[in-house]
């Protein structure tokens, strides 16, 4: 889900899963390789990395690792590459998948997913747990919110290889910094909508948010 220098955003693991989760035929079955208990000690990555029914490998190798080392392990002195100190990603994860599949099965809906980012990691209080998934739904389809801490810095470095995100995100930023791993400096391509007035300091622009390739 890599490189994502906006809160919000899906990167090229969720517009995989997004697209596959179109086809509203396949729920059952989908549903089916999460609830299998010859799954039940997997996490999904292990299982999106194993061929499915069409003989179908949703994640490469590289993506599996990406998701095993920095989203799954704990952020700690043996796993300093990993994202956040929270223990139980992979479940959580795991088990919010399997309820939106099972909304988007029993209505007949399209699964759409997105990923926020919101703010500081957790303290080290294990039951202070800010990595959650919302499932909510409408008449048009149902949508899988994974919502995190904020990743390291070096993750909001504006990408030189990238996808655009289908938004805008409209936002004020700090001109004066230099365009770097911040989220609130100055990024390639921003539109500017408003000077505040010449304000030595802040200005409104808007954005496509980018994720890294």
């Amino acid at each position: 889900m890599g490189v994502m220098p906006e809160r919000i955003g899906k990167g090229p693991i969720l517009r995989k899963l997004n697209k596959r989760y179109q086809q509203i035929d396949k729920h059952a079955d989908r549903l089916g390789r999460l609830l299998d208990p010859a799954n039940a000690a997997k996490d999904v990555a292990d299982i999106g990395a194993d061929p499915d029914a069409d003989n179908v490998k949703v994640l490469a190798v590289g993506e599996k690792t990406h998701m095993k080392d920095h989203w799954f392990k704990p952020k700690n002195t043996a796993n300093p590459d990993a994202y956040w100190s929270e223990l139980y990603t992979a479940p959580i994860l795991k088990q919010g998948l399997i309820t939106a599949l099972k909304e988007a099965d029993d209505r007949e809906l399209p699964l759409e997913t997105l990923w926020i980012c919101s703010g500081p990691p957790s303290p080290n209080d294990p039951d202070d747990c800010r990595f959650e998934v919302f499932v909510t739904w409408n008449s048009r389809q149902v949508t899988l919110i994974i919502h995190s801490p904020d990743l390291p810095g070096a993750a909001y470095t504006d990408p030189s290889s990238y996808f655009e995100e289908k938004m805008w995100v409209v936002k004020r930023i700090n001109k004066t910094l230099v365009t770097d791993s911040s989220l609130f400096g100055p990024k390639t391509g921003d539109v500017e909508l408003d000077t505040l007035g010449g304000h030595a300091t802040y200005k409104v622009v808007k954005r496509r948010p980018k994720t890294g390739l």
